[in-house]
């Protein structure tokens, strides 16, 4: 069985990543920069590159949103 399944915009999904369109979608329509920023900042973490695609651990963006959330509701 294949790990990718296709979007209605044939964007790949890898089980268990995330693309970078919907990280930005996550937080809120953030830039392509501010998310290369948080990389540089270690504030985001690196990707992984499957073939010539990115993609980061879904897990660690969603913990990765939680904590911003939590600093946010201080």
């Amino acid at each position: 069985m294949d790990d990718t399944t296709k979007t209605t915009t044939e964007t790949p999904v890898v089980r268990g990543f995330m693309r970078l369109p919907e990280i930005r979608e996550f937080f809120g329509g953030i830039g392509v920069t501010t998310w290369y920023d948080w990389m540089k900042a270690g504030i985001a973490p690196k990707p992984v590159k499957i073939g010539r695609i990115s993609v980061w651990p879904r897990e660690e963006i969603l913990a990765m949103g939680k904590k911003k959330a939590e600093r946010e509701a201080v």
